[in-house]
């Protein structure tokens, strides 16, 4: 037969053993919650890279398509501002 202080010490020691792991699962879904936090800023910073290569690249096509329009040539200073207004794209170049 068992000692009812034994008992007593087994449920206390079992107790203390599950509020130990309720502590340390706590700190798992923090630490799982700070990762995901973590890659969620940088899955939109991907993103965002994204959507300006995509930008750019559209722009790159465009001026390269308009430079094989208007090829450059010799050209006096006014030509070369009309052609400089005419790339002018997206805000790339300034005047």
């Amino acid at each position: 037969m068992t000692d009812s202080s034994d008992v007593c010490a087994d449920t206390a020691d079992f107790r203390q053993n599950l509020d130990s792991m309720e502590v340390q699962w706590q700190n798992v879904i923090e630490q799982v919650n700070q990762q995901r936090s973590a890659i969620d800023s940088r899955l939109q910073l991907w993103h965002d890279y994204r959507q300006l290569l995509d930008k750019l690249s559209r722009i790159l096509d465009e001026v390269n398509h308009s430079i094989r329009q208007n090829p450059v040539t010799d050209c006096d200073t006014e030509q070369a501002k009309q052609l400089l207004d005419l790339y002018h794209v997206g805000g790339l170049v300034s005047a």
